[in-house]
């Protein structure tokens, strides 16, 4: 008898069965944002998806040398779950292997679905877990259908906006539904794509690989669904106009055009877990009706800390459970393929890279939801940002730091000075921008122009509104350790929450480790050594004059880069398993010339990555590792200093 699951938070409900785990219903003020069911259009509301296989030959998979006859998406969204947790919001729903399972795909898993319902955010989160003996191949997905229209009127006017520009250039699909080897233009503007019942006329668009991390689901009246997936790695929209629906899917793996009939493991989609491993997807839906007024495109919102952490130790849980013994013993993961929010992804070897562009949108998104709990008291952090001179450099990353600072709700100011500025006048405004009391956070531009003195210009800020870290009062503030009172430099600060994210998620433990800094510069090197210092990590400072560099840095578990020089560190100096943060960028040449007839350039880090993720057990890459942690850290430092001076807590 299939049971059905009811779970409310505010004016919220959702409903789920616990046949397939599937969500059958999801209203928000009484409105219902899924489709009804149509078995002559599509007879699902919102399945999940595994294992997912793609199109095999004969309907067949082939493990081991034997055949198994598993359909392209699997079973689970057809077998039956048991419910292992159950409260008013949350649901955990489990599916572990069973004599029949095996017998369509021979691997001893544990499938666990969590729902959790907080006001007007849905979150589906998927975790499997290999309890086997071999190495596990699967895939997995989530098949969502919305009404469409999403708001009042037709389906005309609708749009999706993507986080990030993406391939306008789509499979076509064949009439059995599966992915055909030539593509098919649709009509994509950077991040927007206009939604039309034509559009859909050969049913479904595949963005394979997508780089959005998540899109936004948007009516004409405003009303709109902001869709964020974690660890997902393509999203596809699919329609049978004129029916009132649109599935919005995020999946792993696909199919082949011509069919597989490898041994699945081989499968290049697959992801493989080791015995024991677990990993973990997540999808979160967040409705804002119409004229709310707040653009769920940041997707401040909903990231807010949940289960998620839980779901990637699933795999003790279940040991814990079968022993018997308290959830409260055995915190700890051995293992994960994937971190939790998607901050690691798979290398070329051995190593994860860490994913600085991700865990700085975190940043930021958590940085906007804090900025957005304020506005109630009134307090609106303020950041002014002084840029002197014609530098281009400095002009592309002071509009960086502006955009930033308008997406996180600061009160943004910029003051941009001639090269002919004298340093009296320098100072005299920076005078000005201490006493303001709508700026909290100060920032000059370095370097400046010839003839100022810069140190002394940083000296004049006030150390509370020194969001920088610059000044010898937070210098000293962090030297003597106490961090909770300073501000702190953004580039260290920023590693150091790529290494607190990405410890957790590995199970690697800073405390006692070899940690080791290769650079003494005040910026980067010092503060970093101190940050780990206050983590109780055995710090060692590494430079170009110290003796037997290769043999200080192959002994580090934690080797922190910062000496700004192109791949100084090769791959065979790191130690097997080793934490690496490359704080390093530097541009050097690379084959061909620019359209204008220049020769190109790349940028590269300190240590040579090709090489580094043949050793390491996880790696920042360059661009794309810490550079981007630096303005997240800048907005966090400017939520800090307003939190200060306003006489609240910093840490709230």
């Amino acid at each position: 008898m299939t049971g059905r699951i009811r779970l409310r938070s505010g004016d919220a409900v959702a409903e789920m069965s616990s046949q397939g785990a599937e969500l059958l219903r999801w209203e928000v003020g009484g409105k219902p944002l899924l489709w009804t069911p149509d078995a002559a259009v599509w007879a699902e509301t919102a399945p999940i998806l595994f294992p997912i296989v793609g199109w095999t030959r004969g309907g067949q998979v082939r493990v081991a040398g034997q055949s198994y006859p598993l359909g392209l998406h699997g079973f689970a969204r057809h077998a039956p779950f048991r419910v292992a947790r159950l409260g008013e919001d949350f649901v955990r729903l489990v599916l572990d292997a069973t004599p029949r399972t095996l017998g369509l795909y021979p691997f001893d898993f544990r499938l666990c679905v969590d729902y959790r319902l907080e006001g007007a955010a849905l979150s589906v989160g998927l975790s499997v877990v290999n309890r086997g003996t071999e190495p596990m191949p699967y895939a997995c997905g989530l098949h969502p259908g919305f009404r469409w229209p999403l708001g009042d009127g037709s389906q005309n006017g609708h749009r999706i906006i993507f986080d990030a520009e993406e391939d306008p250039h789509v499979p076509e699909i064949t009439s059995a539904g599966l992915f055909a080897k030539t593509r098919r233009s649709v009509p994509l503007d950077g991040r927007v794509l206009d939604l039309t019942p034509e559009l859909f006329a050969r049913e479904a668009l595949c963005f394979l690989d997508a780089r959005s991390r998540g899109l936004r689901f948007e009516a004409e009246d405003g009303t709109a669904l902001r869709i964020e997936a974690k660890n997902f790695s393509h999203i596809a929209l699919w329609a049978k106009p004129p029916a009132p629906f649109l599935a919005i899917e995020v999946w792993t793996g696909h199919g082949d055009p011509d069919g597989f009939d490898g041994d699945l493991s081989a499968k290049p989609s697959m992801r493989l877990l080791r015995p024991g491993e677990s990993a973990c997807h997540e999808a979160r839906f967040t409705f804002a009706r119409a004229g709310s007024g707040r653009d769920l495109g940041q997707g401040l919102a909903a990231r807010r800390k949940s289960d998620t952490e839980g779901r990637n130790r699933a795999h003790l849980a279940e040991k814990r459970e079968r022993a018997g013994l308290s959830e409260a013993l055995s915190t700890q993961a051995n293992t994960v393929e994937t971190a939790s929010d998607g901050i690691l992804r798979p290398s070329a070897g051995k190593a994860l890279i860490i994913d600085g562009k991700r865990v700085s949108e975190l940043v930021l998104a958590e940085t906007a939801e804090k900025v957005l709990s304020l506005a109630a008291s009134g307090l609106r952090p303020g950041l002014a940002v002084v840029l002197a001179g014609n530098d281009p450099a400095s002009a592309v990353y002071v509009r960086s730091k502006g955009k930033a600072a308008e997406a996180c709700g600061f009160h943004s100011v910029q003051h941009t000075l001639p090269e002919t500025v004298s340093e009296a006048e320098v100072l005299k405004l920076v005078e000005d921008l201490n006493a303001d009391p709508l700026i909290h956070g100060i920032l000059v531009q370095l370097p400046l122009p010839k003839g100022i003195d810069s140190t002394r210009v940083l000296a004049a800020i006030s150390p509370a509104k020194d969001v920088d870290g610059f000044h010898p009062v937070n210098v000293g503030l962090l030297g003597v350790g106490e961090i909770d009172k300073a501000l702190v430099p953004c580039t260290p600060a920023g590693s150091m929450v790529l290494i607190e994210r990405a410890a957790k998620a590995l199970n690697f433990e800073v405390s006692g480790c070899n940690a080791v800094v290769l650079g003494r510069s005040n910026i980067v090197g010092k503060p970093m050594a101190q940050l780990l210092l206050s983590q109780n990590a055995t710090v060692t400072i590494a430079h170009s004059k110290t003796r037997d560099l290769a043999g200080v840095v192959g002994r580090a578990d934690l080797l922190v880069t910062a000496v700004g020089r192109p791949q100084m560190v090769p791959g065979s100096w790191i130690k097997e398993g080793a934490l690496v943060i490359d704080v390093g960028i530097n541009r050097i040449p690379a084959e061909g010339l620019t359209p204008d007839g220049k020769p190109k350039t790349r940028l590269v880090g300190d240590v040579n990555f090709e090489e580094a993720i043949a050793y390491a057990g996880a790696i920042t890459p360059v661009p794309g590792g810490v550079g981007p942690m630096t303005i997240a850290m800048l907005m966090a430092n400017t939520l800090k200093a307003a939190r200060r001076i306003a006489g609240l807590s910093a840490k709230a």
